[in-house]
This record gives C-alpha cells, sequence and structure tokens, in this order.
C-alpha cells in the first residue's frame, strides 16, 4: 500500500506534467450533452472535490472520455454495467475507518472509471445534441448576482478585485469582449476569477500572489463546469503564472492539495448565494 507521501508526489507530478503539456486541468471542455460536465459520482450524484476532479479531468483528456459520470466497478456493476479498461485513481483519506474525500493524513487511493468506459450504461453516456445549441449564461448571472459583490464595469482593460477596507470588483465592460478572443464567456471567466479573489478574506485564505492566482484560474473554471457553461480556458494570464505554479508544487508536494480543496470550497461558498446546497453541490465524501 503506498504511503501518504508516495501518494501526494505522484499526484503532484501528475498535475505538474498537466500544467507543463496540457495546458490547465481545470477548465473542463463545454457540451451542451446533458451527461457532461464537472465530474461527478454516479450513485451518490455529487460533485468530487479537491484533487480529484483534476485527477479525473487529466484521466479524460489523455483518454478521450465525455462522460461526467464516474464510479468504482461496484458502482456500476450496481446499474448493471460492466467494466472494461483502465481505471483512474483518486485520493481518499481515512478516519476511523470511514471514507472522506480530502488529503489528511491517512490517504488511500481509489480506483473508479468512467461511463466511457462501461458497457450497459448507455444512459450515462454524451449523445451529441440534435440541433446547434448555444450556451446560456442565465445560471452565470444568478450567480453574480447573487453573491451581493460590488461589482464595477470600467474601460480600464484590466480586471482587478481590490481588497478591503475598499472591497470591490471592477472589470472591463462585456462589450469589449465580445469581439475578443475569448468572447463573451471570457468575460465570465474573468467574473468568476475575481470573485474568487473576493472570497479571499470572507474565507481566511492567504496563500501567496501566486498560488492565490491558482486557487482564482482553479475555481473560475470549477464554477464554470458545475454550473454548465463553457469556460474560455487557458489565457495569458495563466501561462504567466505556470512557472510559479509548478515550482510551487515541487516545492512542496502537499500544495496542490491544499490550493484544489480552497478551490473547492470557494466554489460550494460562491454557489450556495444563488441555490440551496443540494446533493449535487455537496462535497464528494464516498468516492
Amino acid at each position: 500500500m503506498a504511503s501518504n507521501h508516495e501518494i501526494r508526489q505522484r499526484v503532484t507530478n501528475e498535475i505538474i506534467e498537466a500544467l507543463e503539456s496540457r495546458g490547465c486541468p481545470w477548465h473542463m471542455p463545454w457540451s451542451p450533452s446533458r451527461n457532461t460536465g464537472f465530474p461527478t459520482n454516479v450513485i451518490t450524484r455529487r460533485r468530487y472535490s479537491g484533487v480529484n476532479p483534476l485527477l479525473l479531468q487529466i484521466a479524460a483528456l489523455e483518454r478521450g472520455f465525455h462522460s461526467k459520470w464516474w464510479g468504482n466497478v461496484e458502482e456500476w456493476a450496481s446499474l448493471g454495467g460492466q467494466v472494461k479498461g483502465c481505471g483512474t485513481a483518486i485520493v481518499l483519506r481515512e478516519i476511523n475507518g470511514e471514507r472522506h474525500a480530502a488529503t489528511m493524513p491517512l490517504l488511500r487511493e481509489h480506483v473508479v472509471f468512467s461511463a466511457d468506459q462501461v458497457e450497459g450504461v448507455e444512459q450515462y453516456q454524451p449523445q451529441a445534441p440534435k440541433v446547434d445549441v448555444q450556451p446560456d449564461f442565465e445560471p452565470a448571472e444568478r450567480v453574480i448576482a447573487a453573491t451581493g459583490a460590488d461589482i464595477r464595469e470600467v474601460d480600464a482593460g484590466k480586471a482587478w478585485y481590490f481588497y478591503p477596507p475598499n472591497d470591490y470588483i471592477e472589470l472591463p465592460p462585456r462589450s469589449s469582449f465580445i469581439f475578443g478572443i475569448g468572447g463573451v464567456k471570457g468575460w465570465y471567466d474573468t467574473a468568476f476569477h475575481e470573485l474568487c479573489h473576493w472570497s479571499e478574506p470572507r474565507l481566511g485564505w492567504n496563500g501567496g500572489y501566486a498560488l492565490n492566482e491558482m486557487r482564482a484560474e482553479m475555481g473560475a473554471g470549477f464554477i464554470a463546469a458545475a454550473i454548465g457553461i463553457p469556460s474560455y480556458g487557458p489565457t495569458n494570464h495563466h501561462f504567466n503564472h505556470v512557472d510559479a505554479w509548478v515550482a510551487a508544487l515541487r516545492d512542496d508536494h502537499r500544495t496542490i492539495f491544499r490550493v484544489s480543496r480552497a478551490a473547492s470550497a470557494v466554489v460550494k461558498f460562491l454557489l450556495s448565494f444563488s441555490r440551496a446546497e443540494q446533493s449535487q453541490d455537496r462535497e464528494e465524501v464516498s468516492a
């Protein structure tokens, strides 16, 4: 059985490789299919949290998986499915014999499979839409408005969060994104990024500049996937910080666990303003 150190190091190495070769695993491809989106357990209907969405997204990108549904052999068998292919290891912790998706001591690896790898469960596999479906940004509007954050659209060319005592966000006008590379979805990415910074004093987070940016980038990607809107993906802002992120991860193999756990927490916090915490919004605790 792998030790805590070995598990953390393996996960850290996977994330570093993904950052250096494939961009950012927290930006998940958008599709109008009902079975795509944020990695979710097929039995509990809970989204995976912490470092696990990154591990699952890396596996999906490498193997061409599209379904958001994941489960272990027993879970798929209970639904009449038969697993084929190799599984993906996610990370759990054990406390007094109970398993929790987290990153504290007594770590264990748990193997899960995508619906793309399972026969007999076609209802969990993506199907192409019959018509060209345009993204609906209304869920993003509700999330942003419900936070009550002081957001000001200012034609200054940059986005900023001004920490207390100012405590407000400045964003470029939406019109400036329409004809840009990212299009209108770039405005929502930017808004979510700054809202993640806005949450820092409210959640007591301070990881230093580079890790604050990593948490905000990761959180923005997670939020977009959670509410089912497209995310622009890696930007110049992202690539400007990759070297610092990789250096921090190499320096301490606990860093990616700390940051990804904080990103999951900020997603739950920001979504809590606009809707009651339902089962799919709770952290995955039993894989």
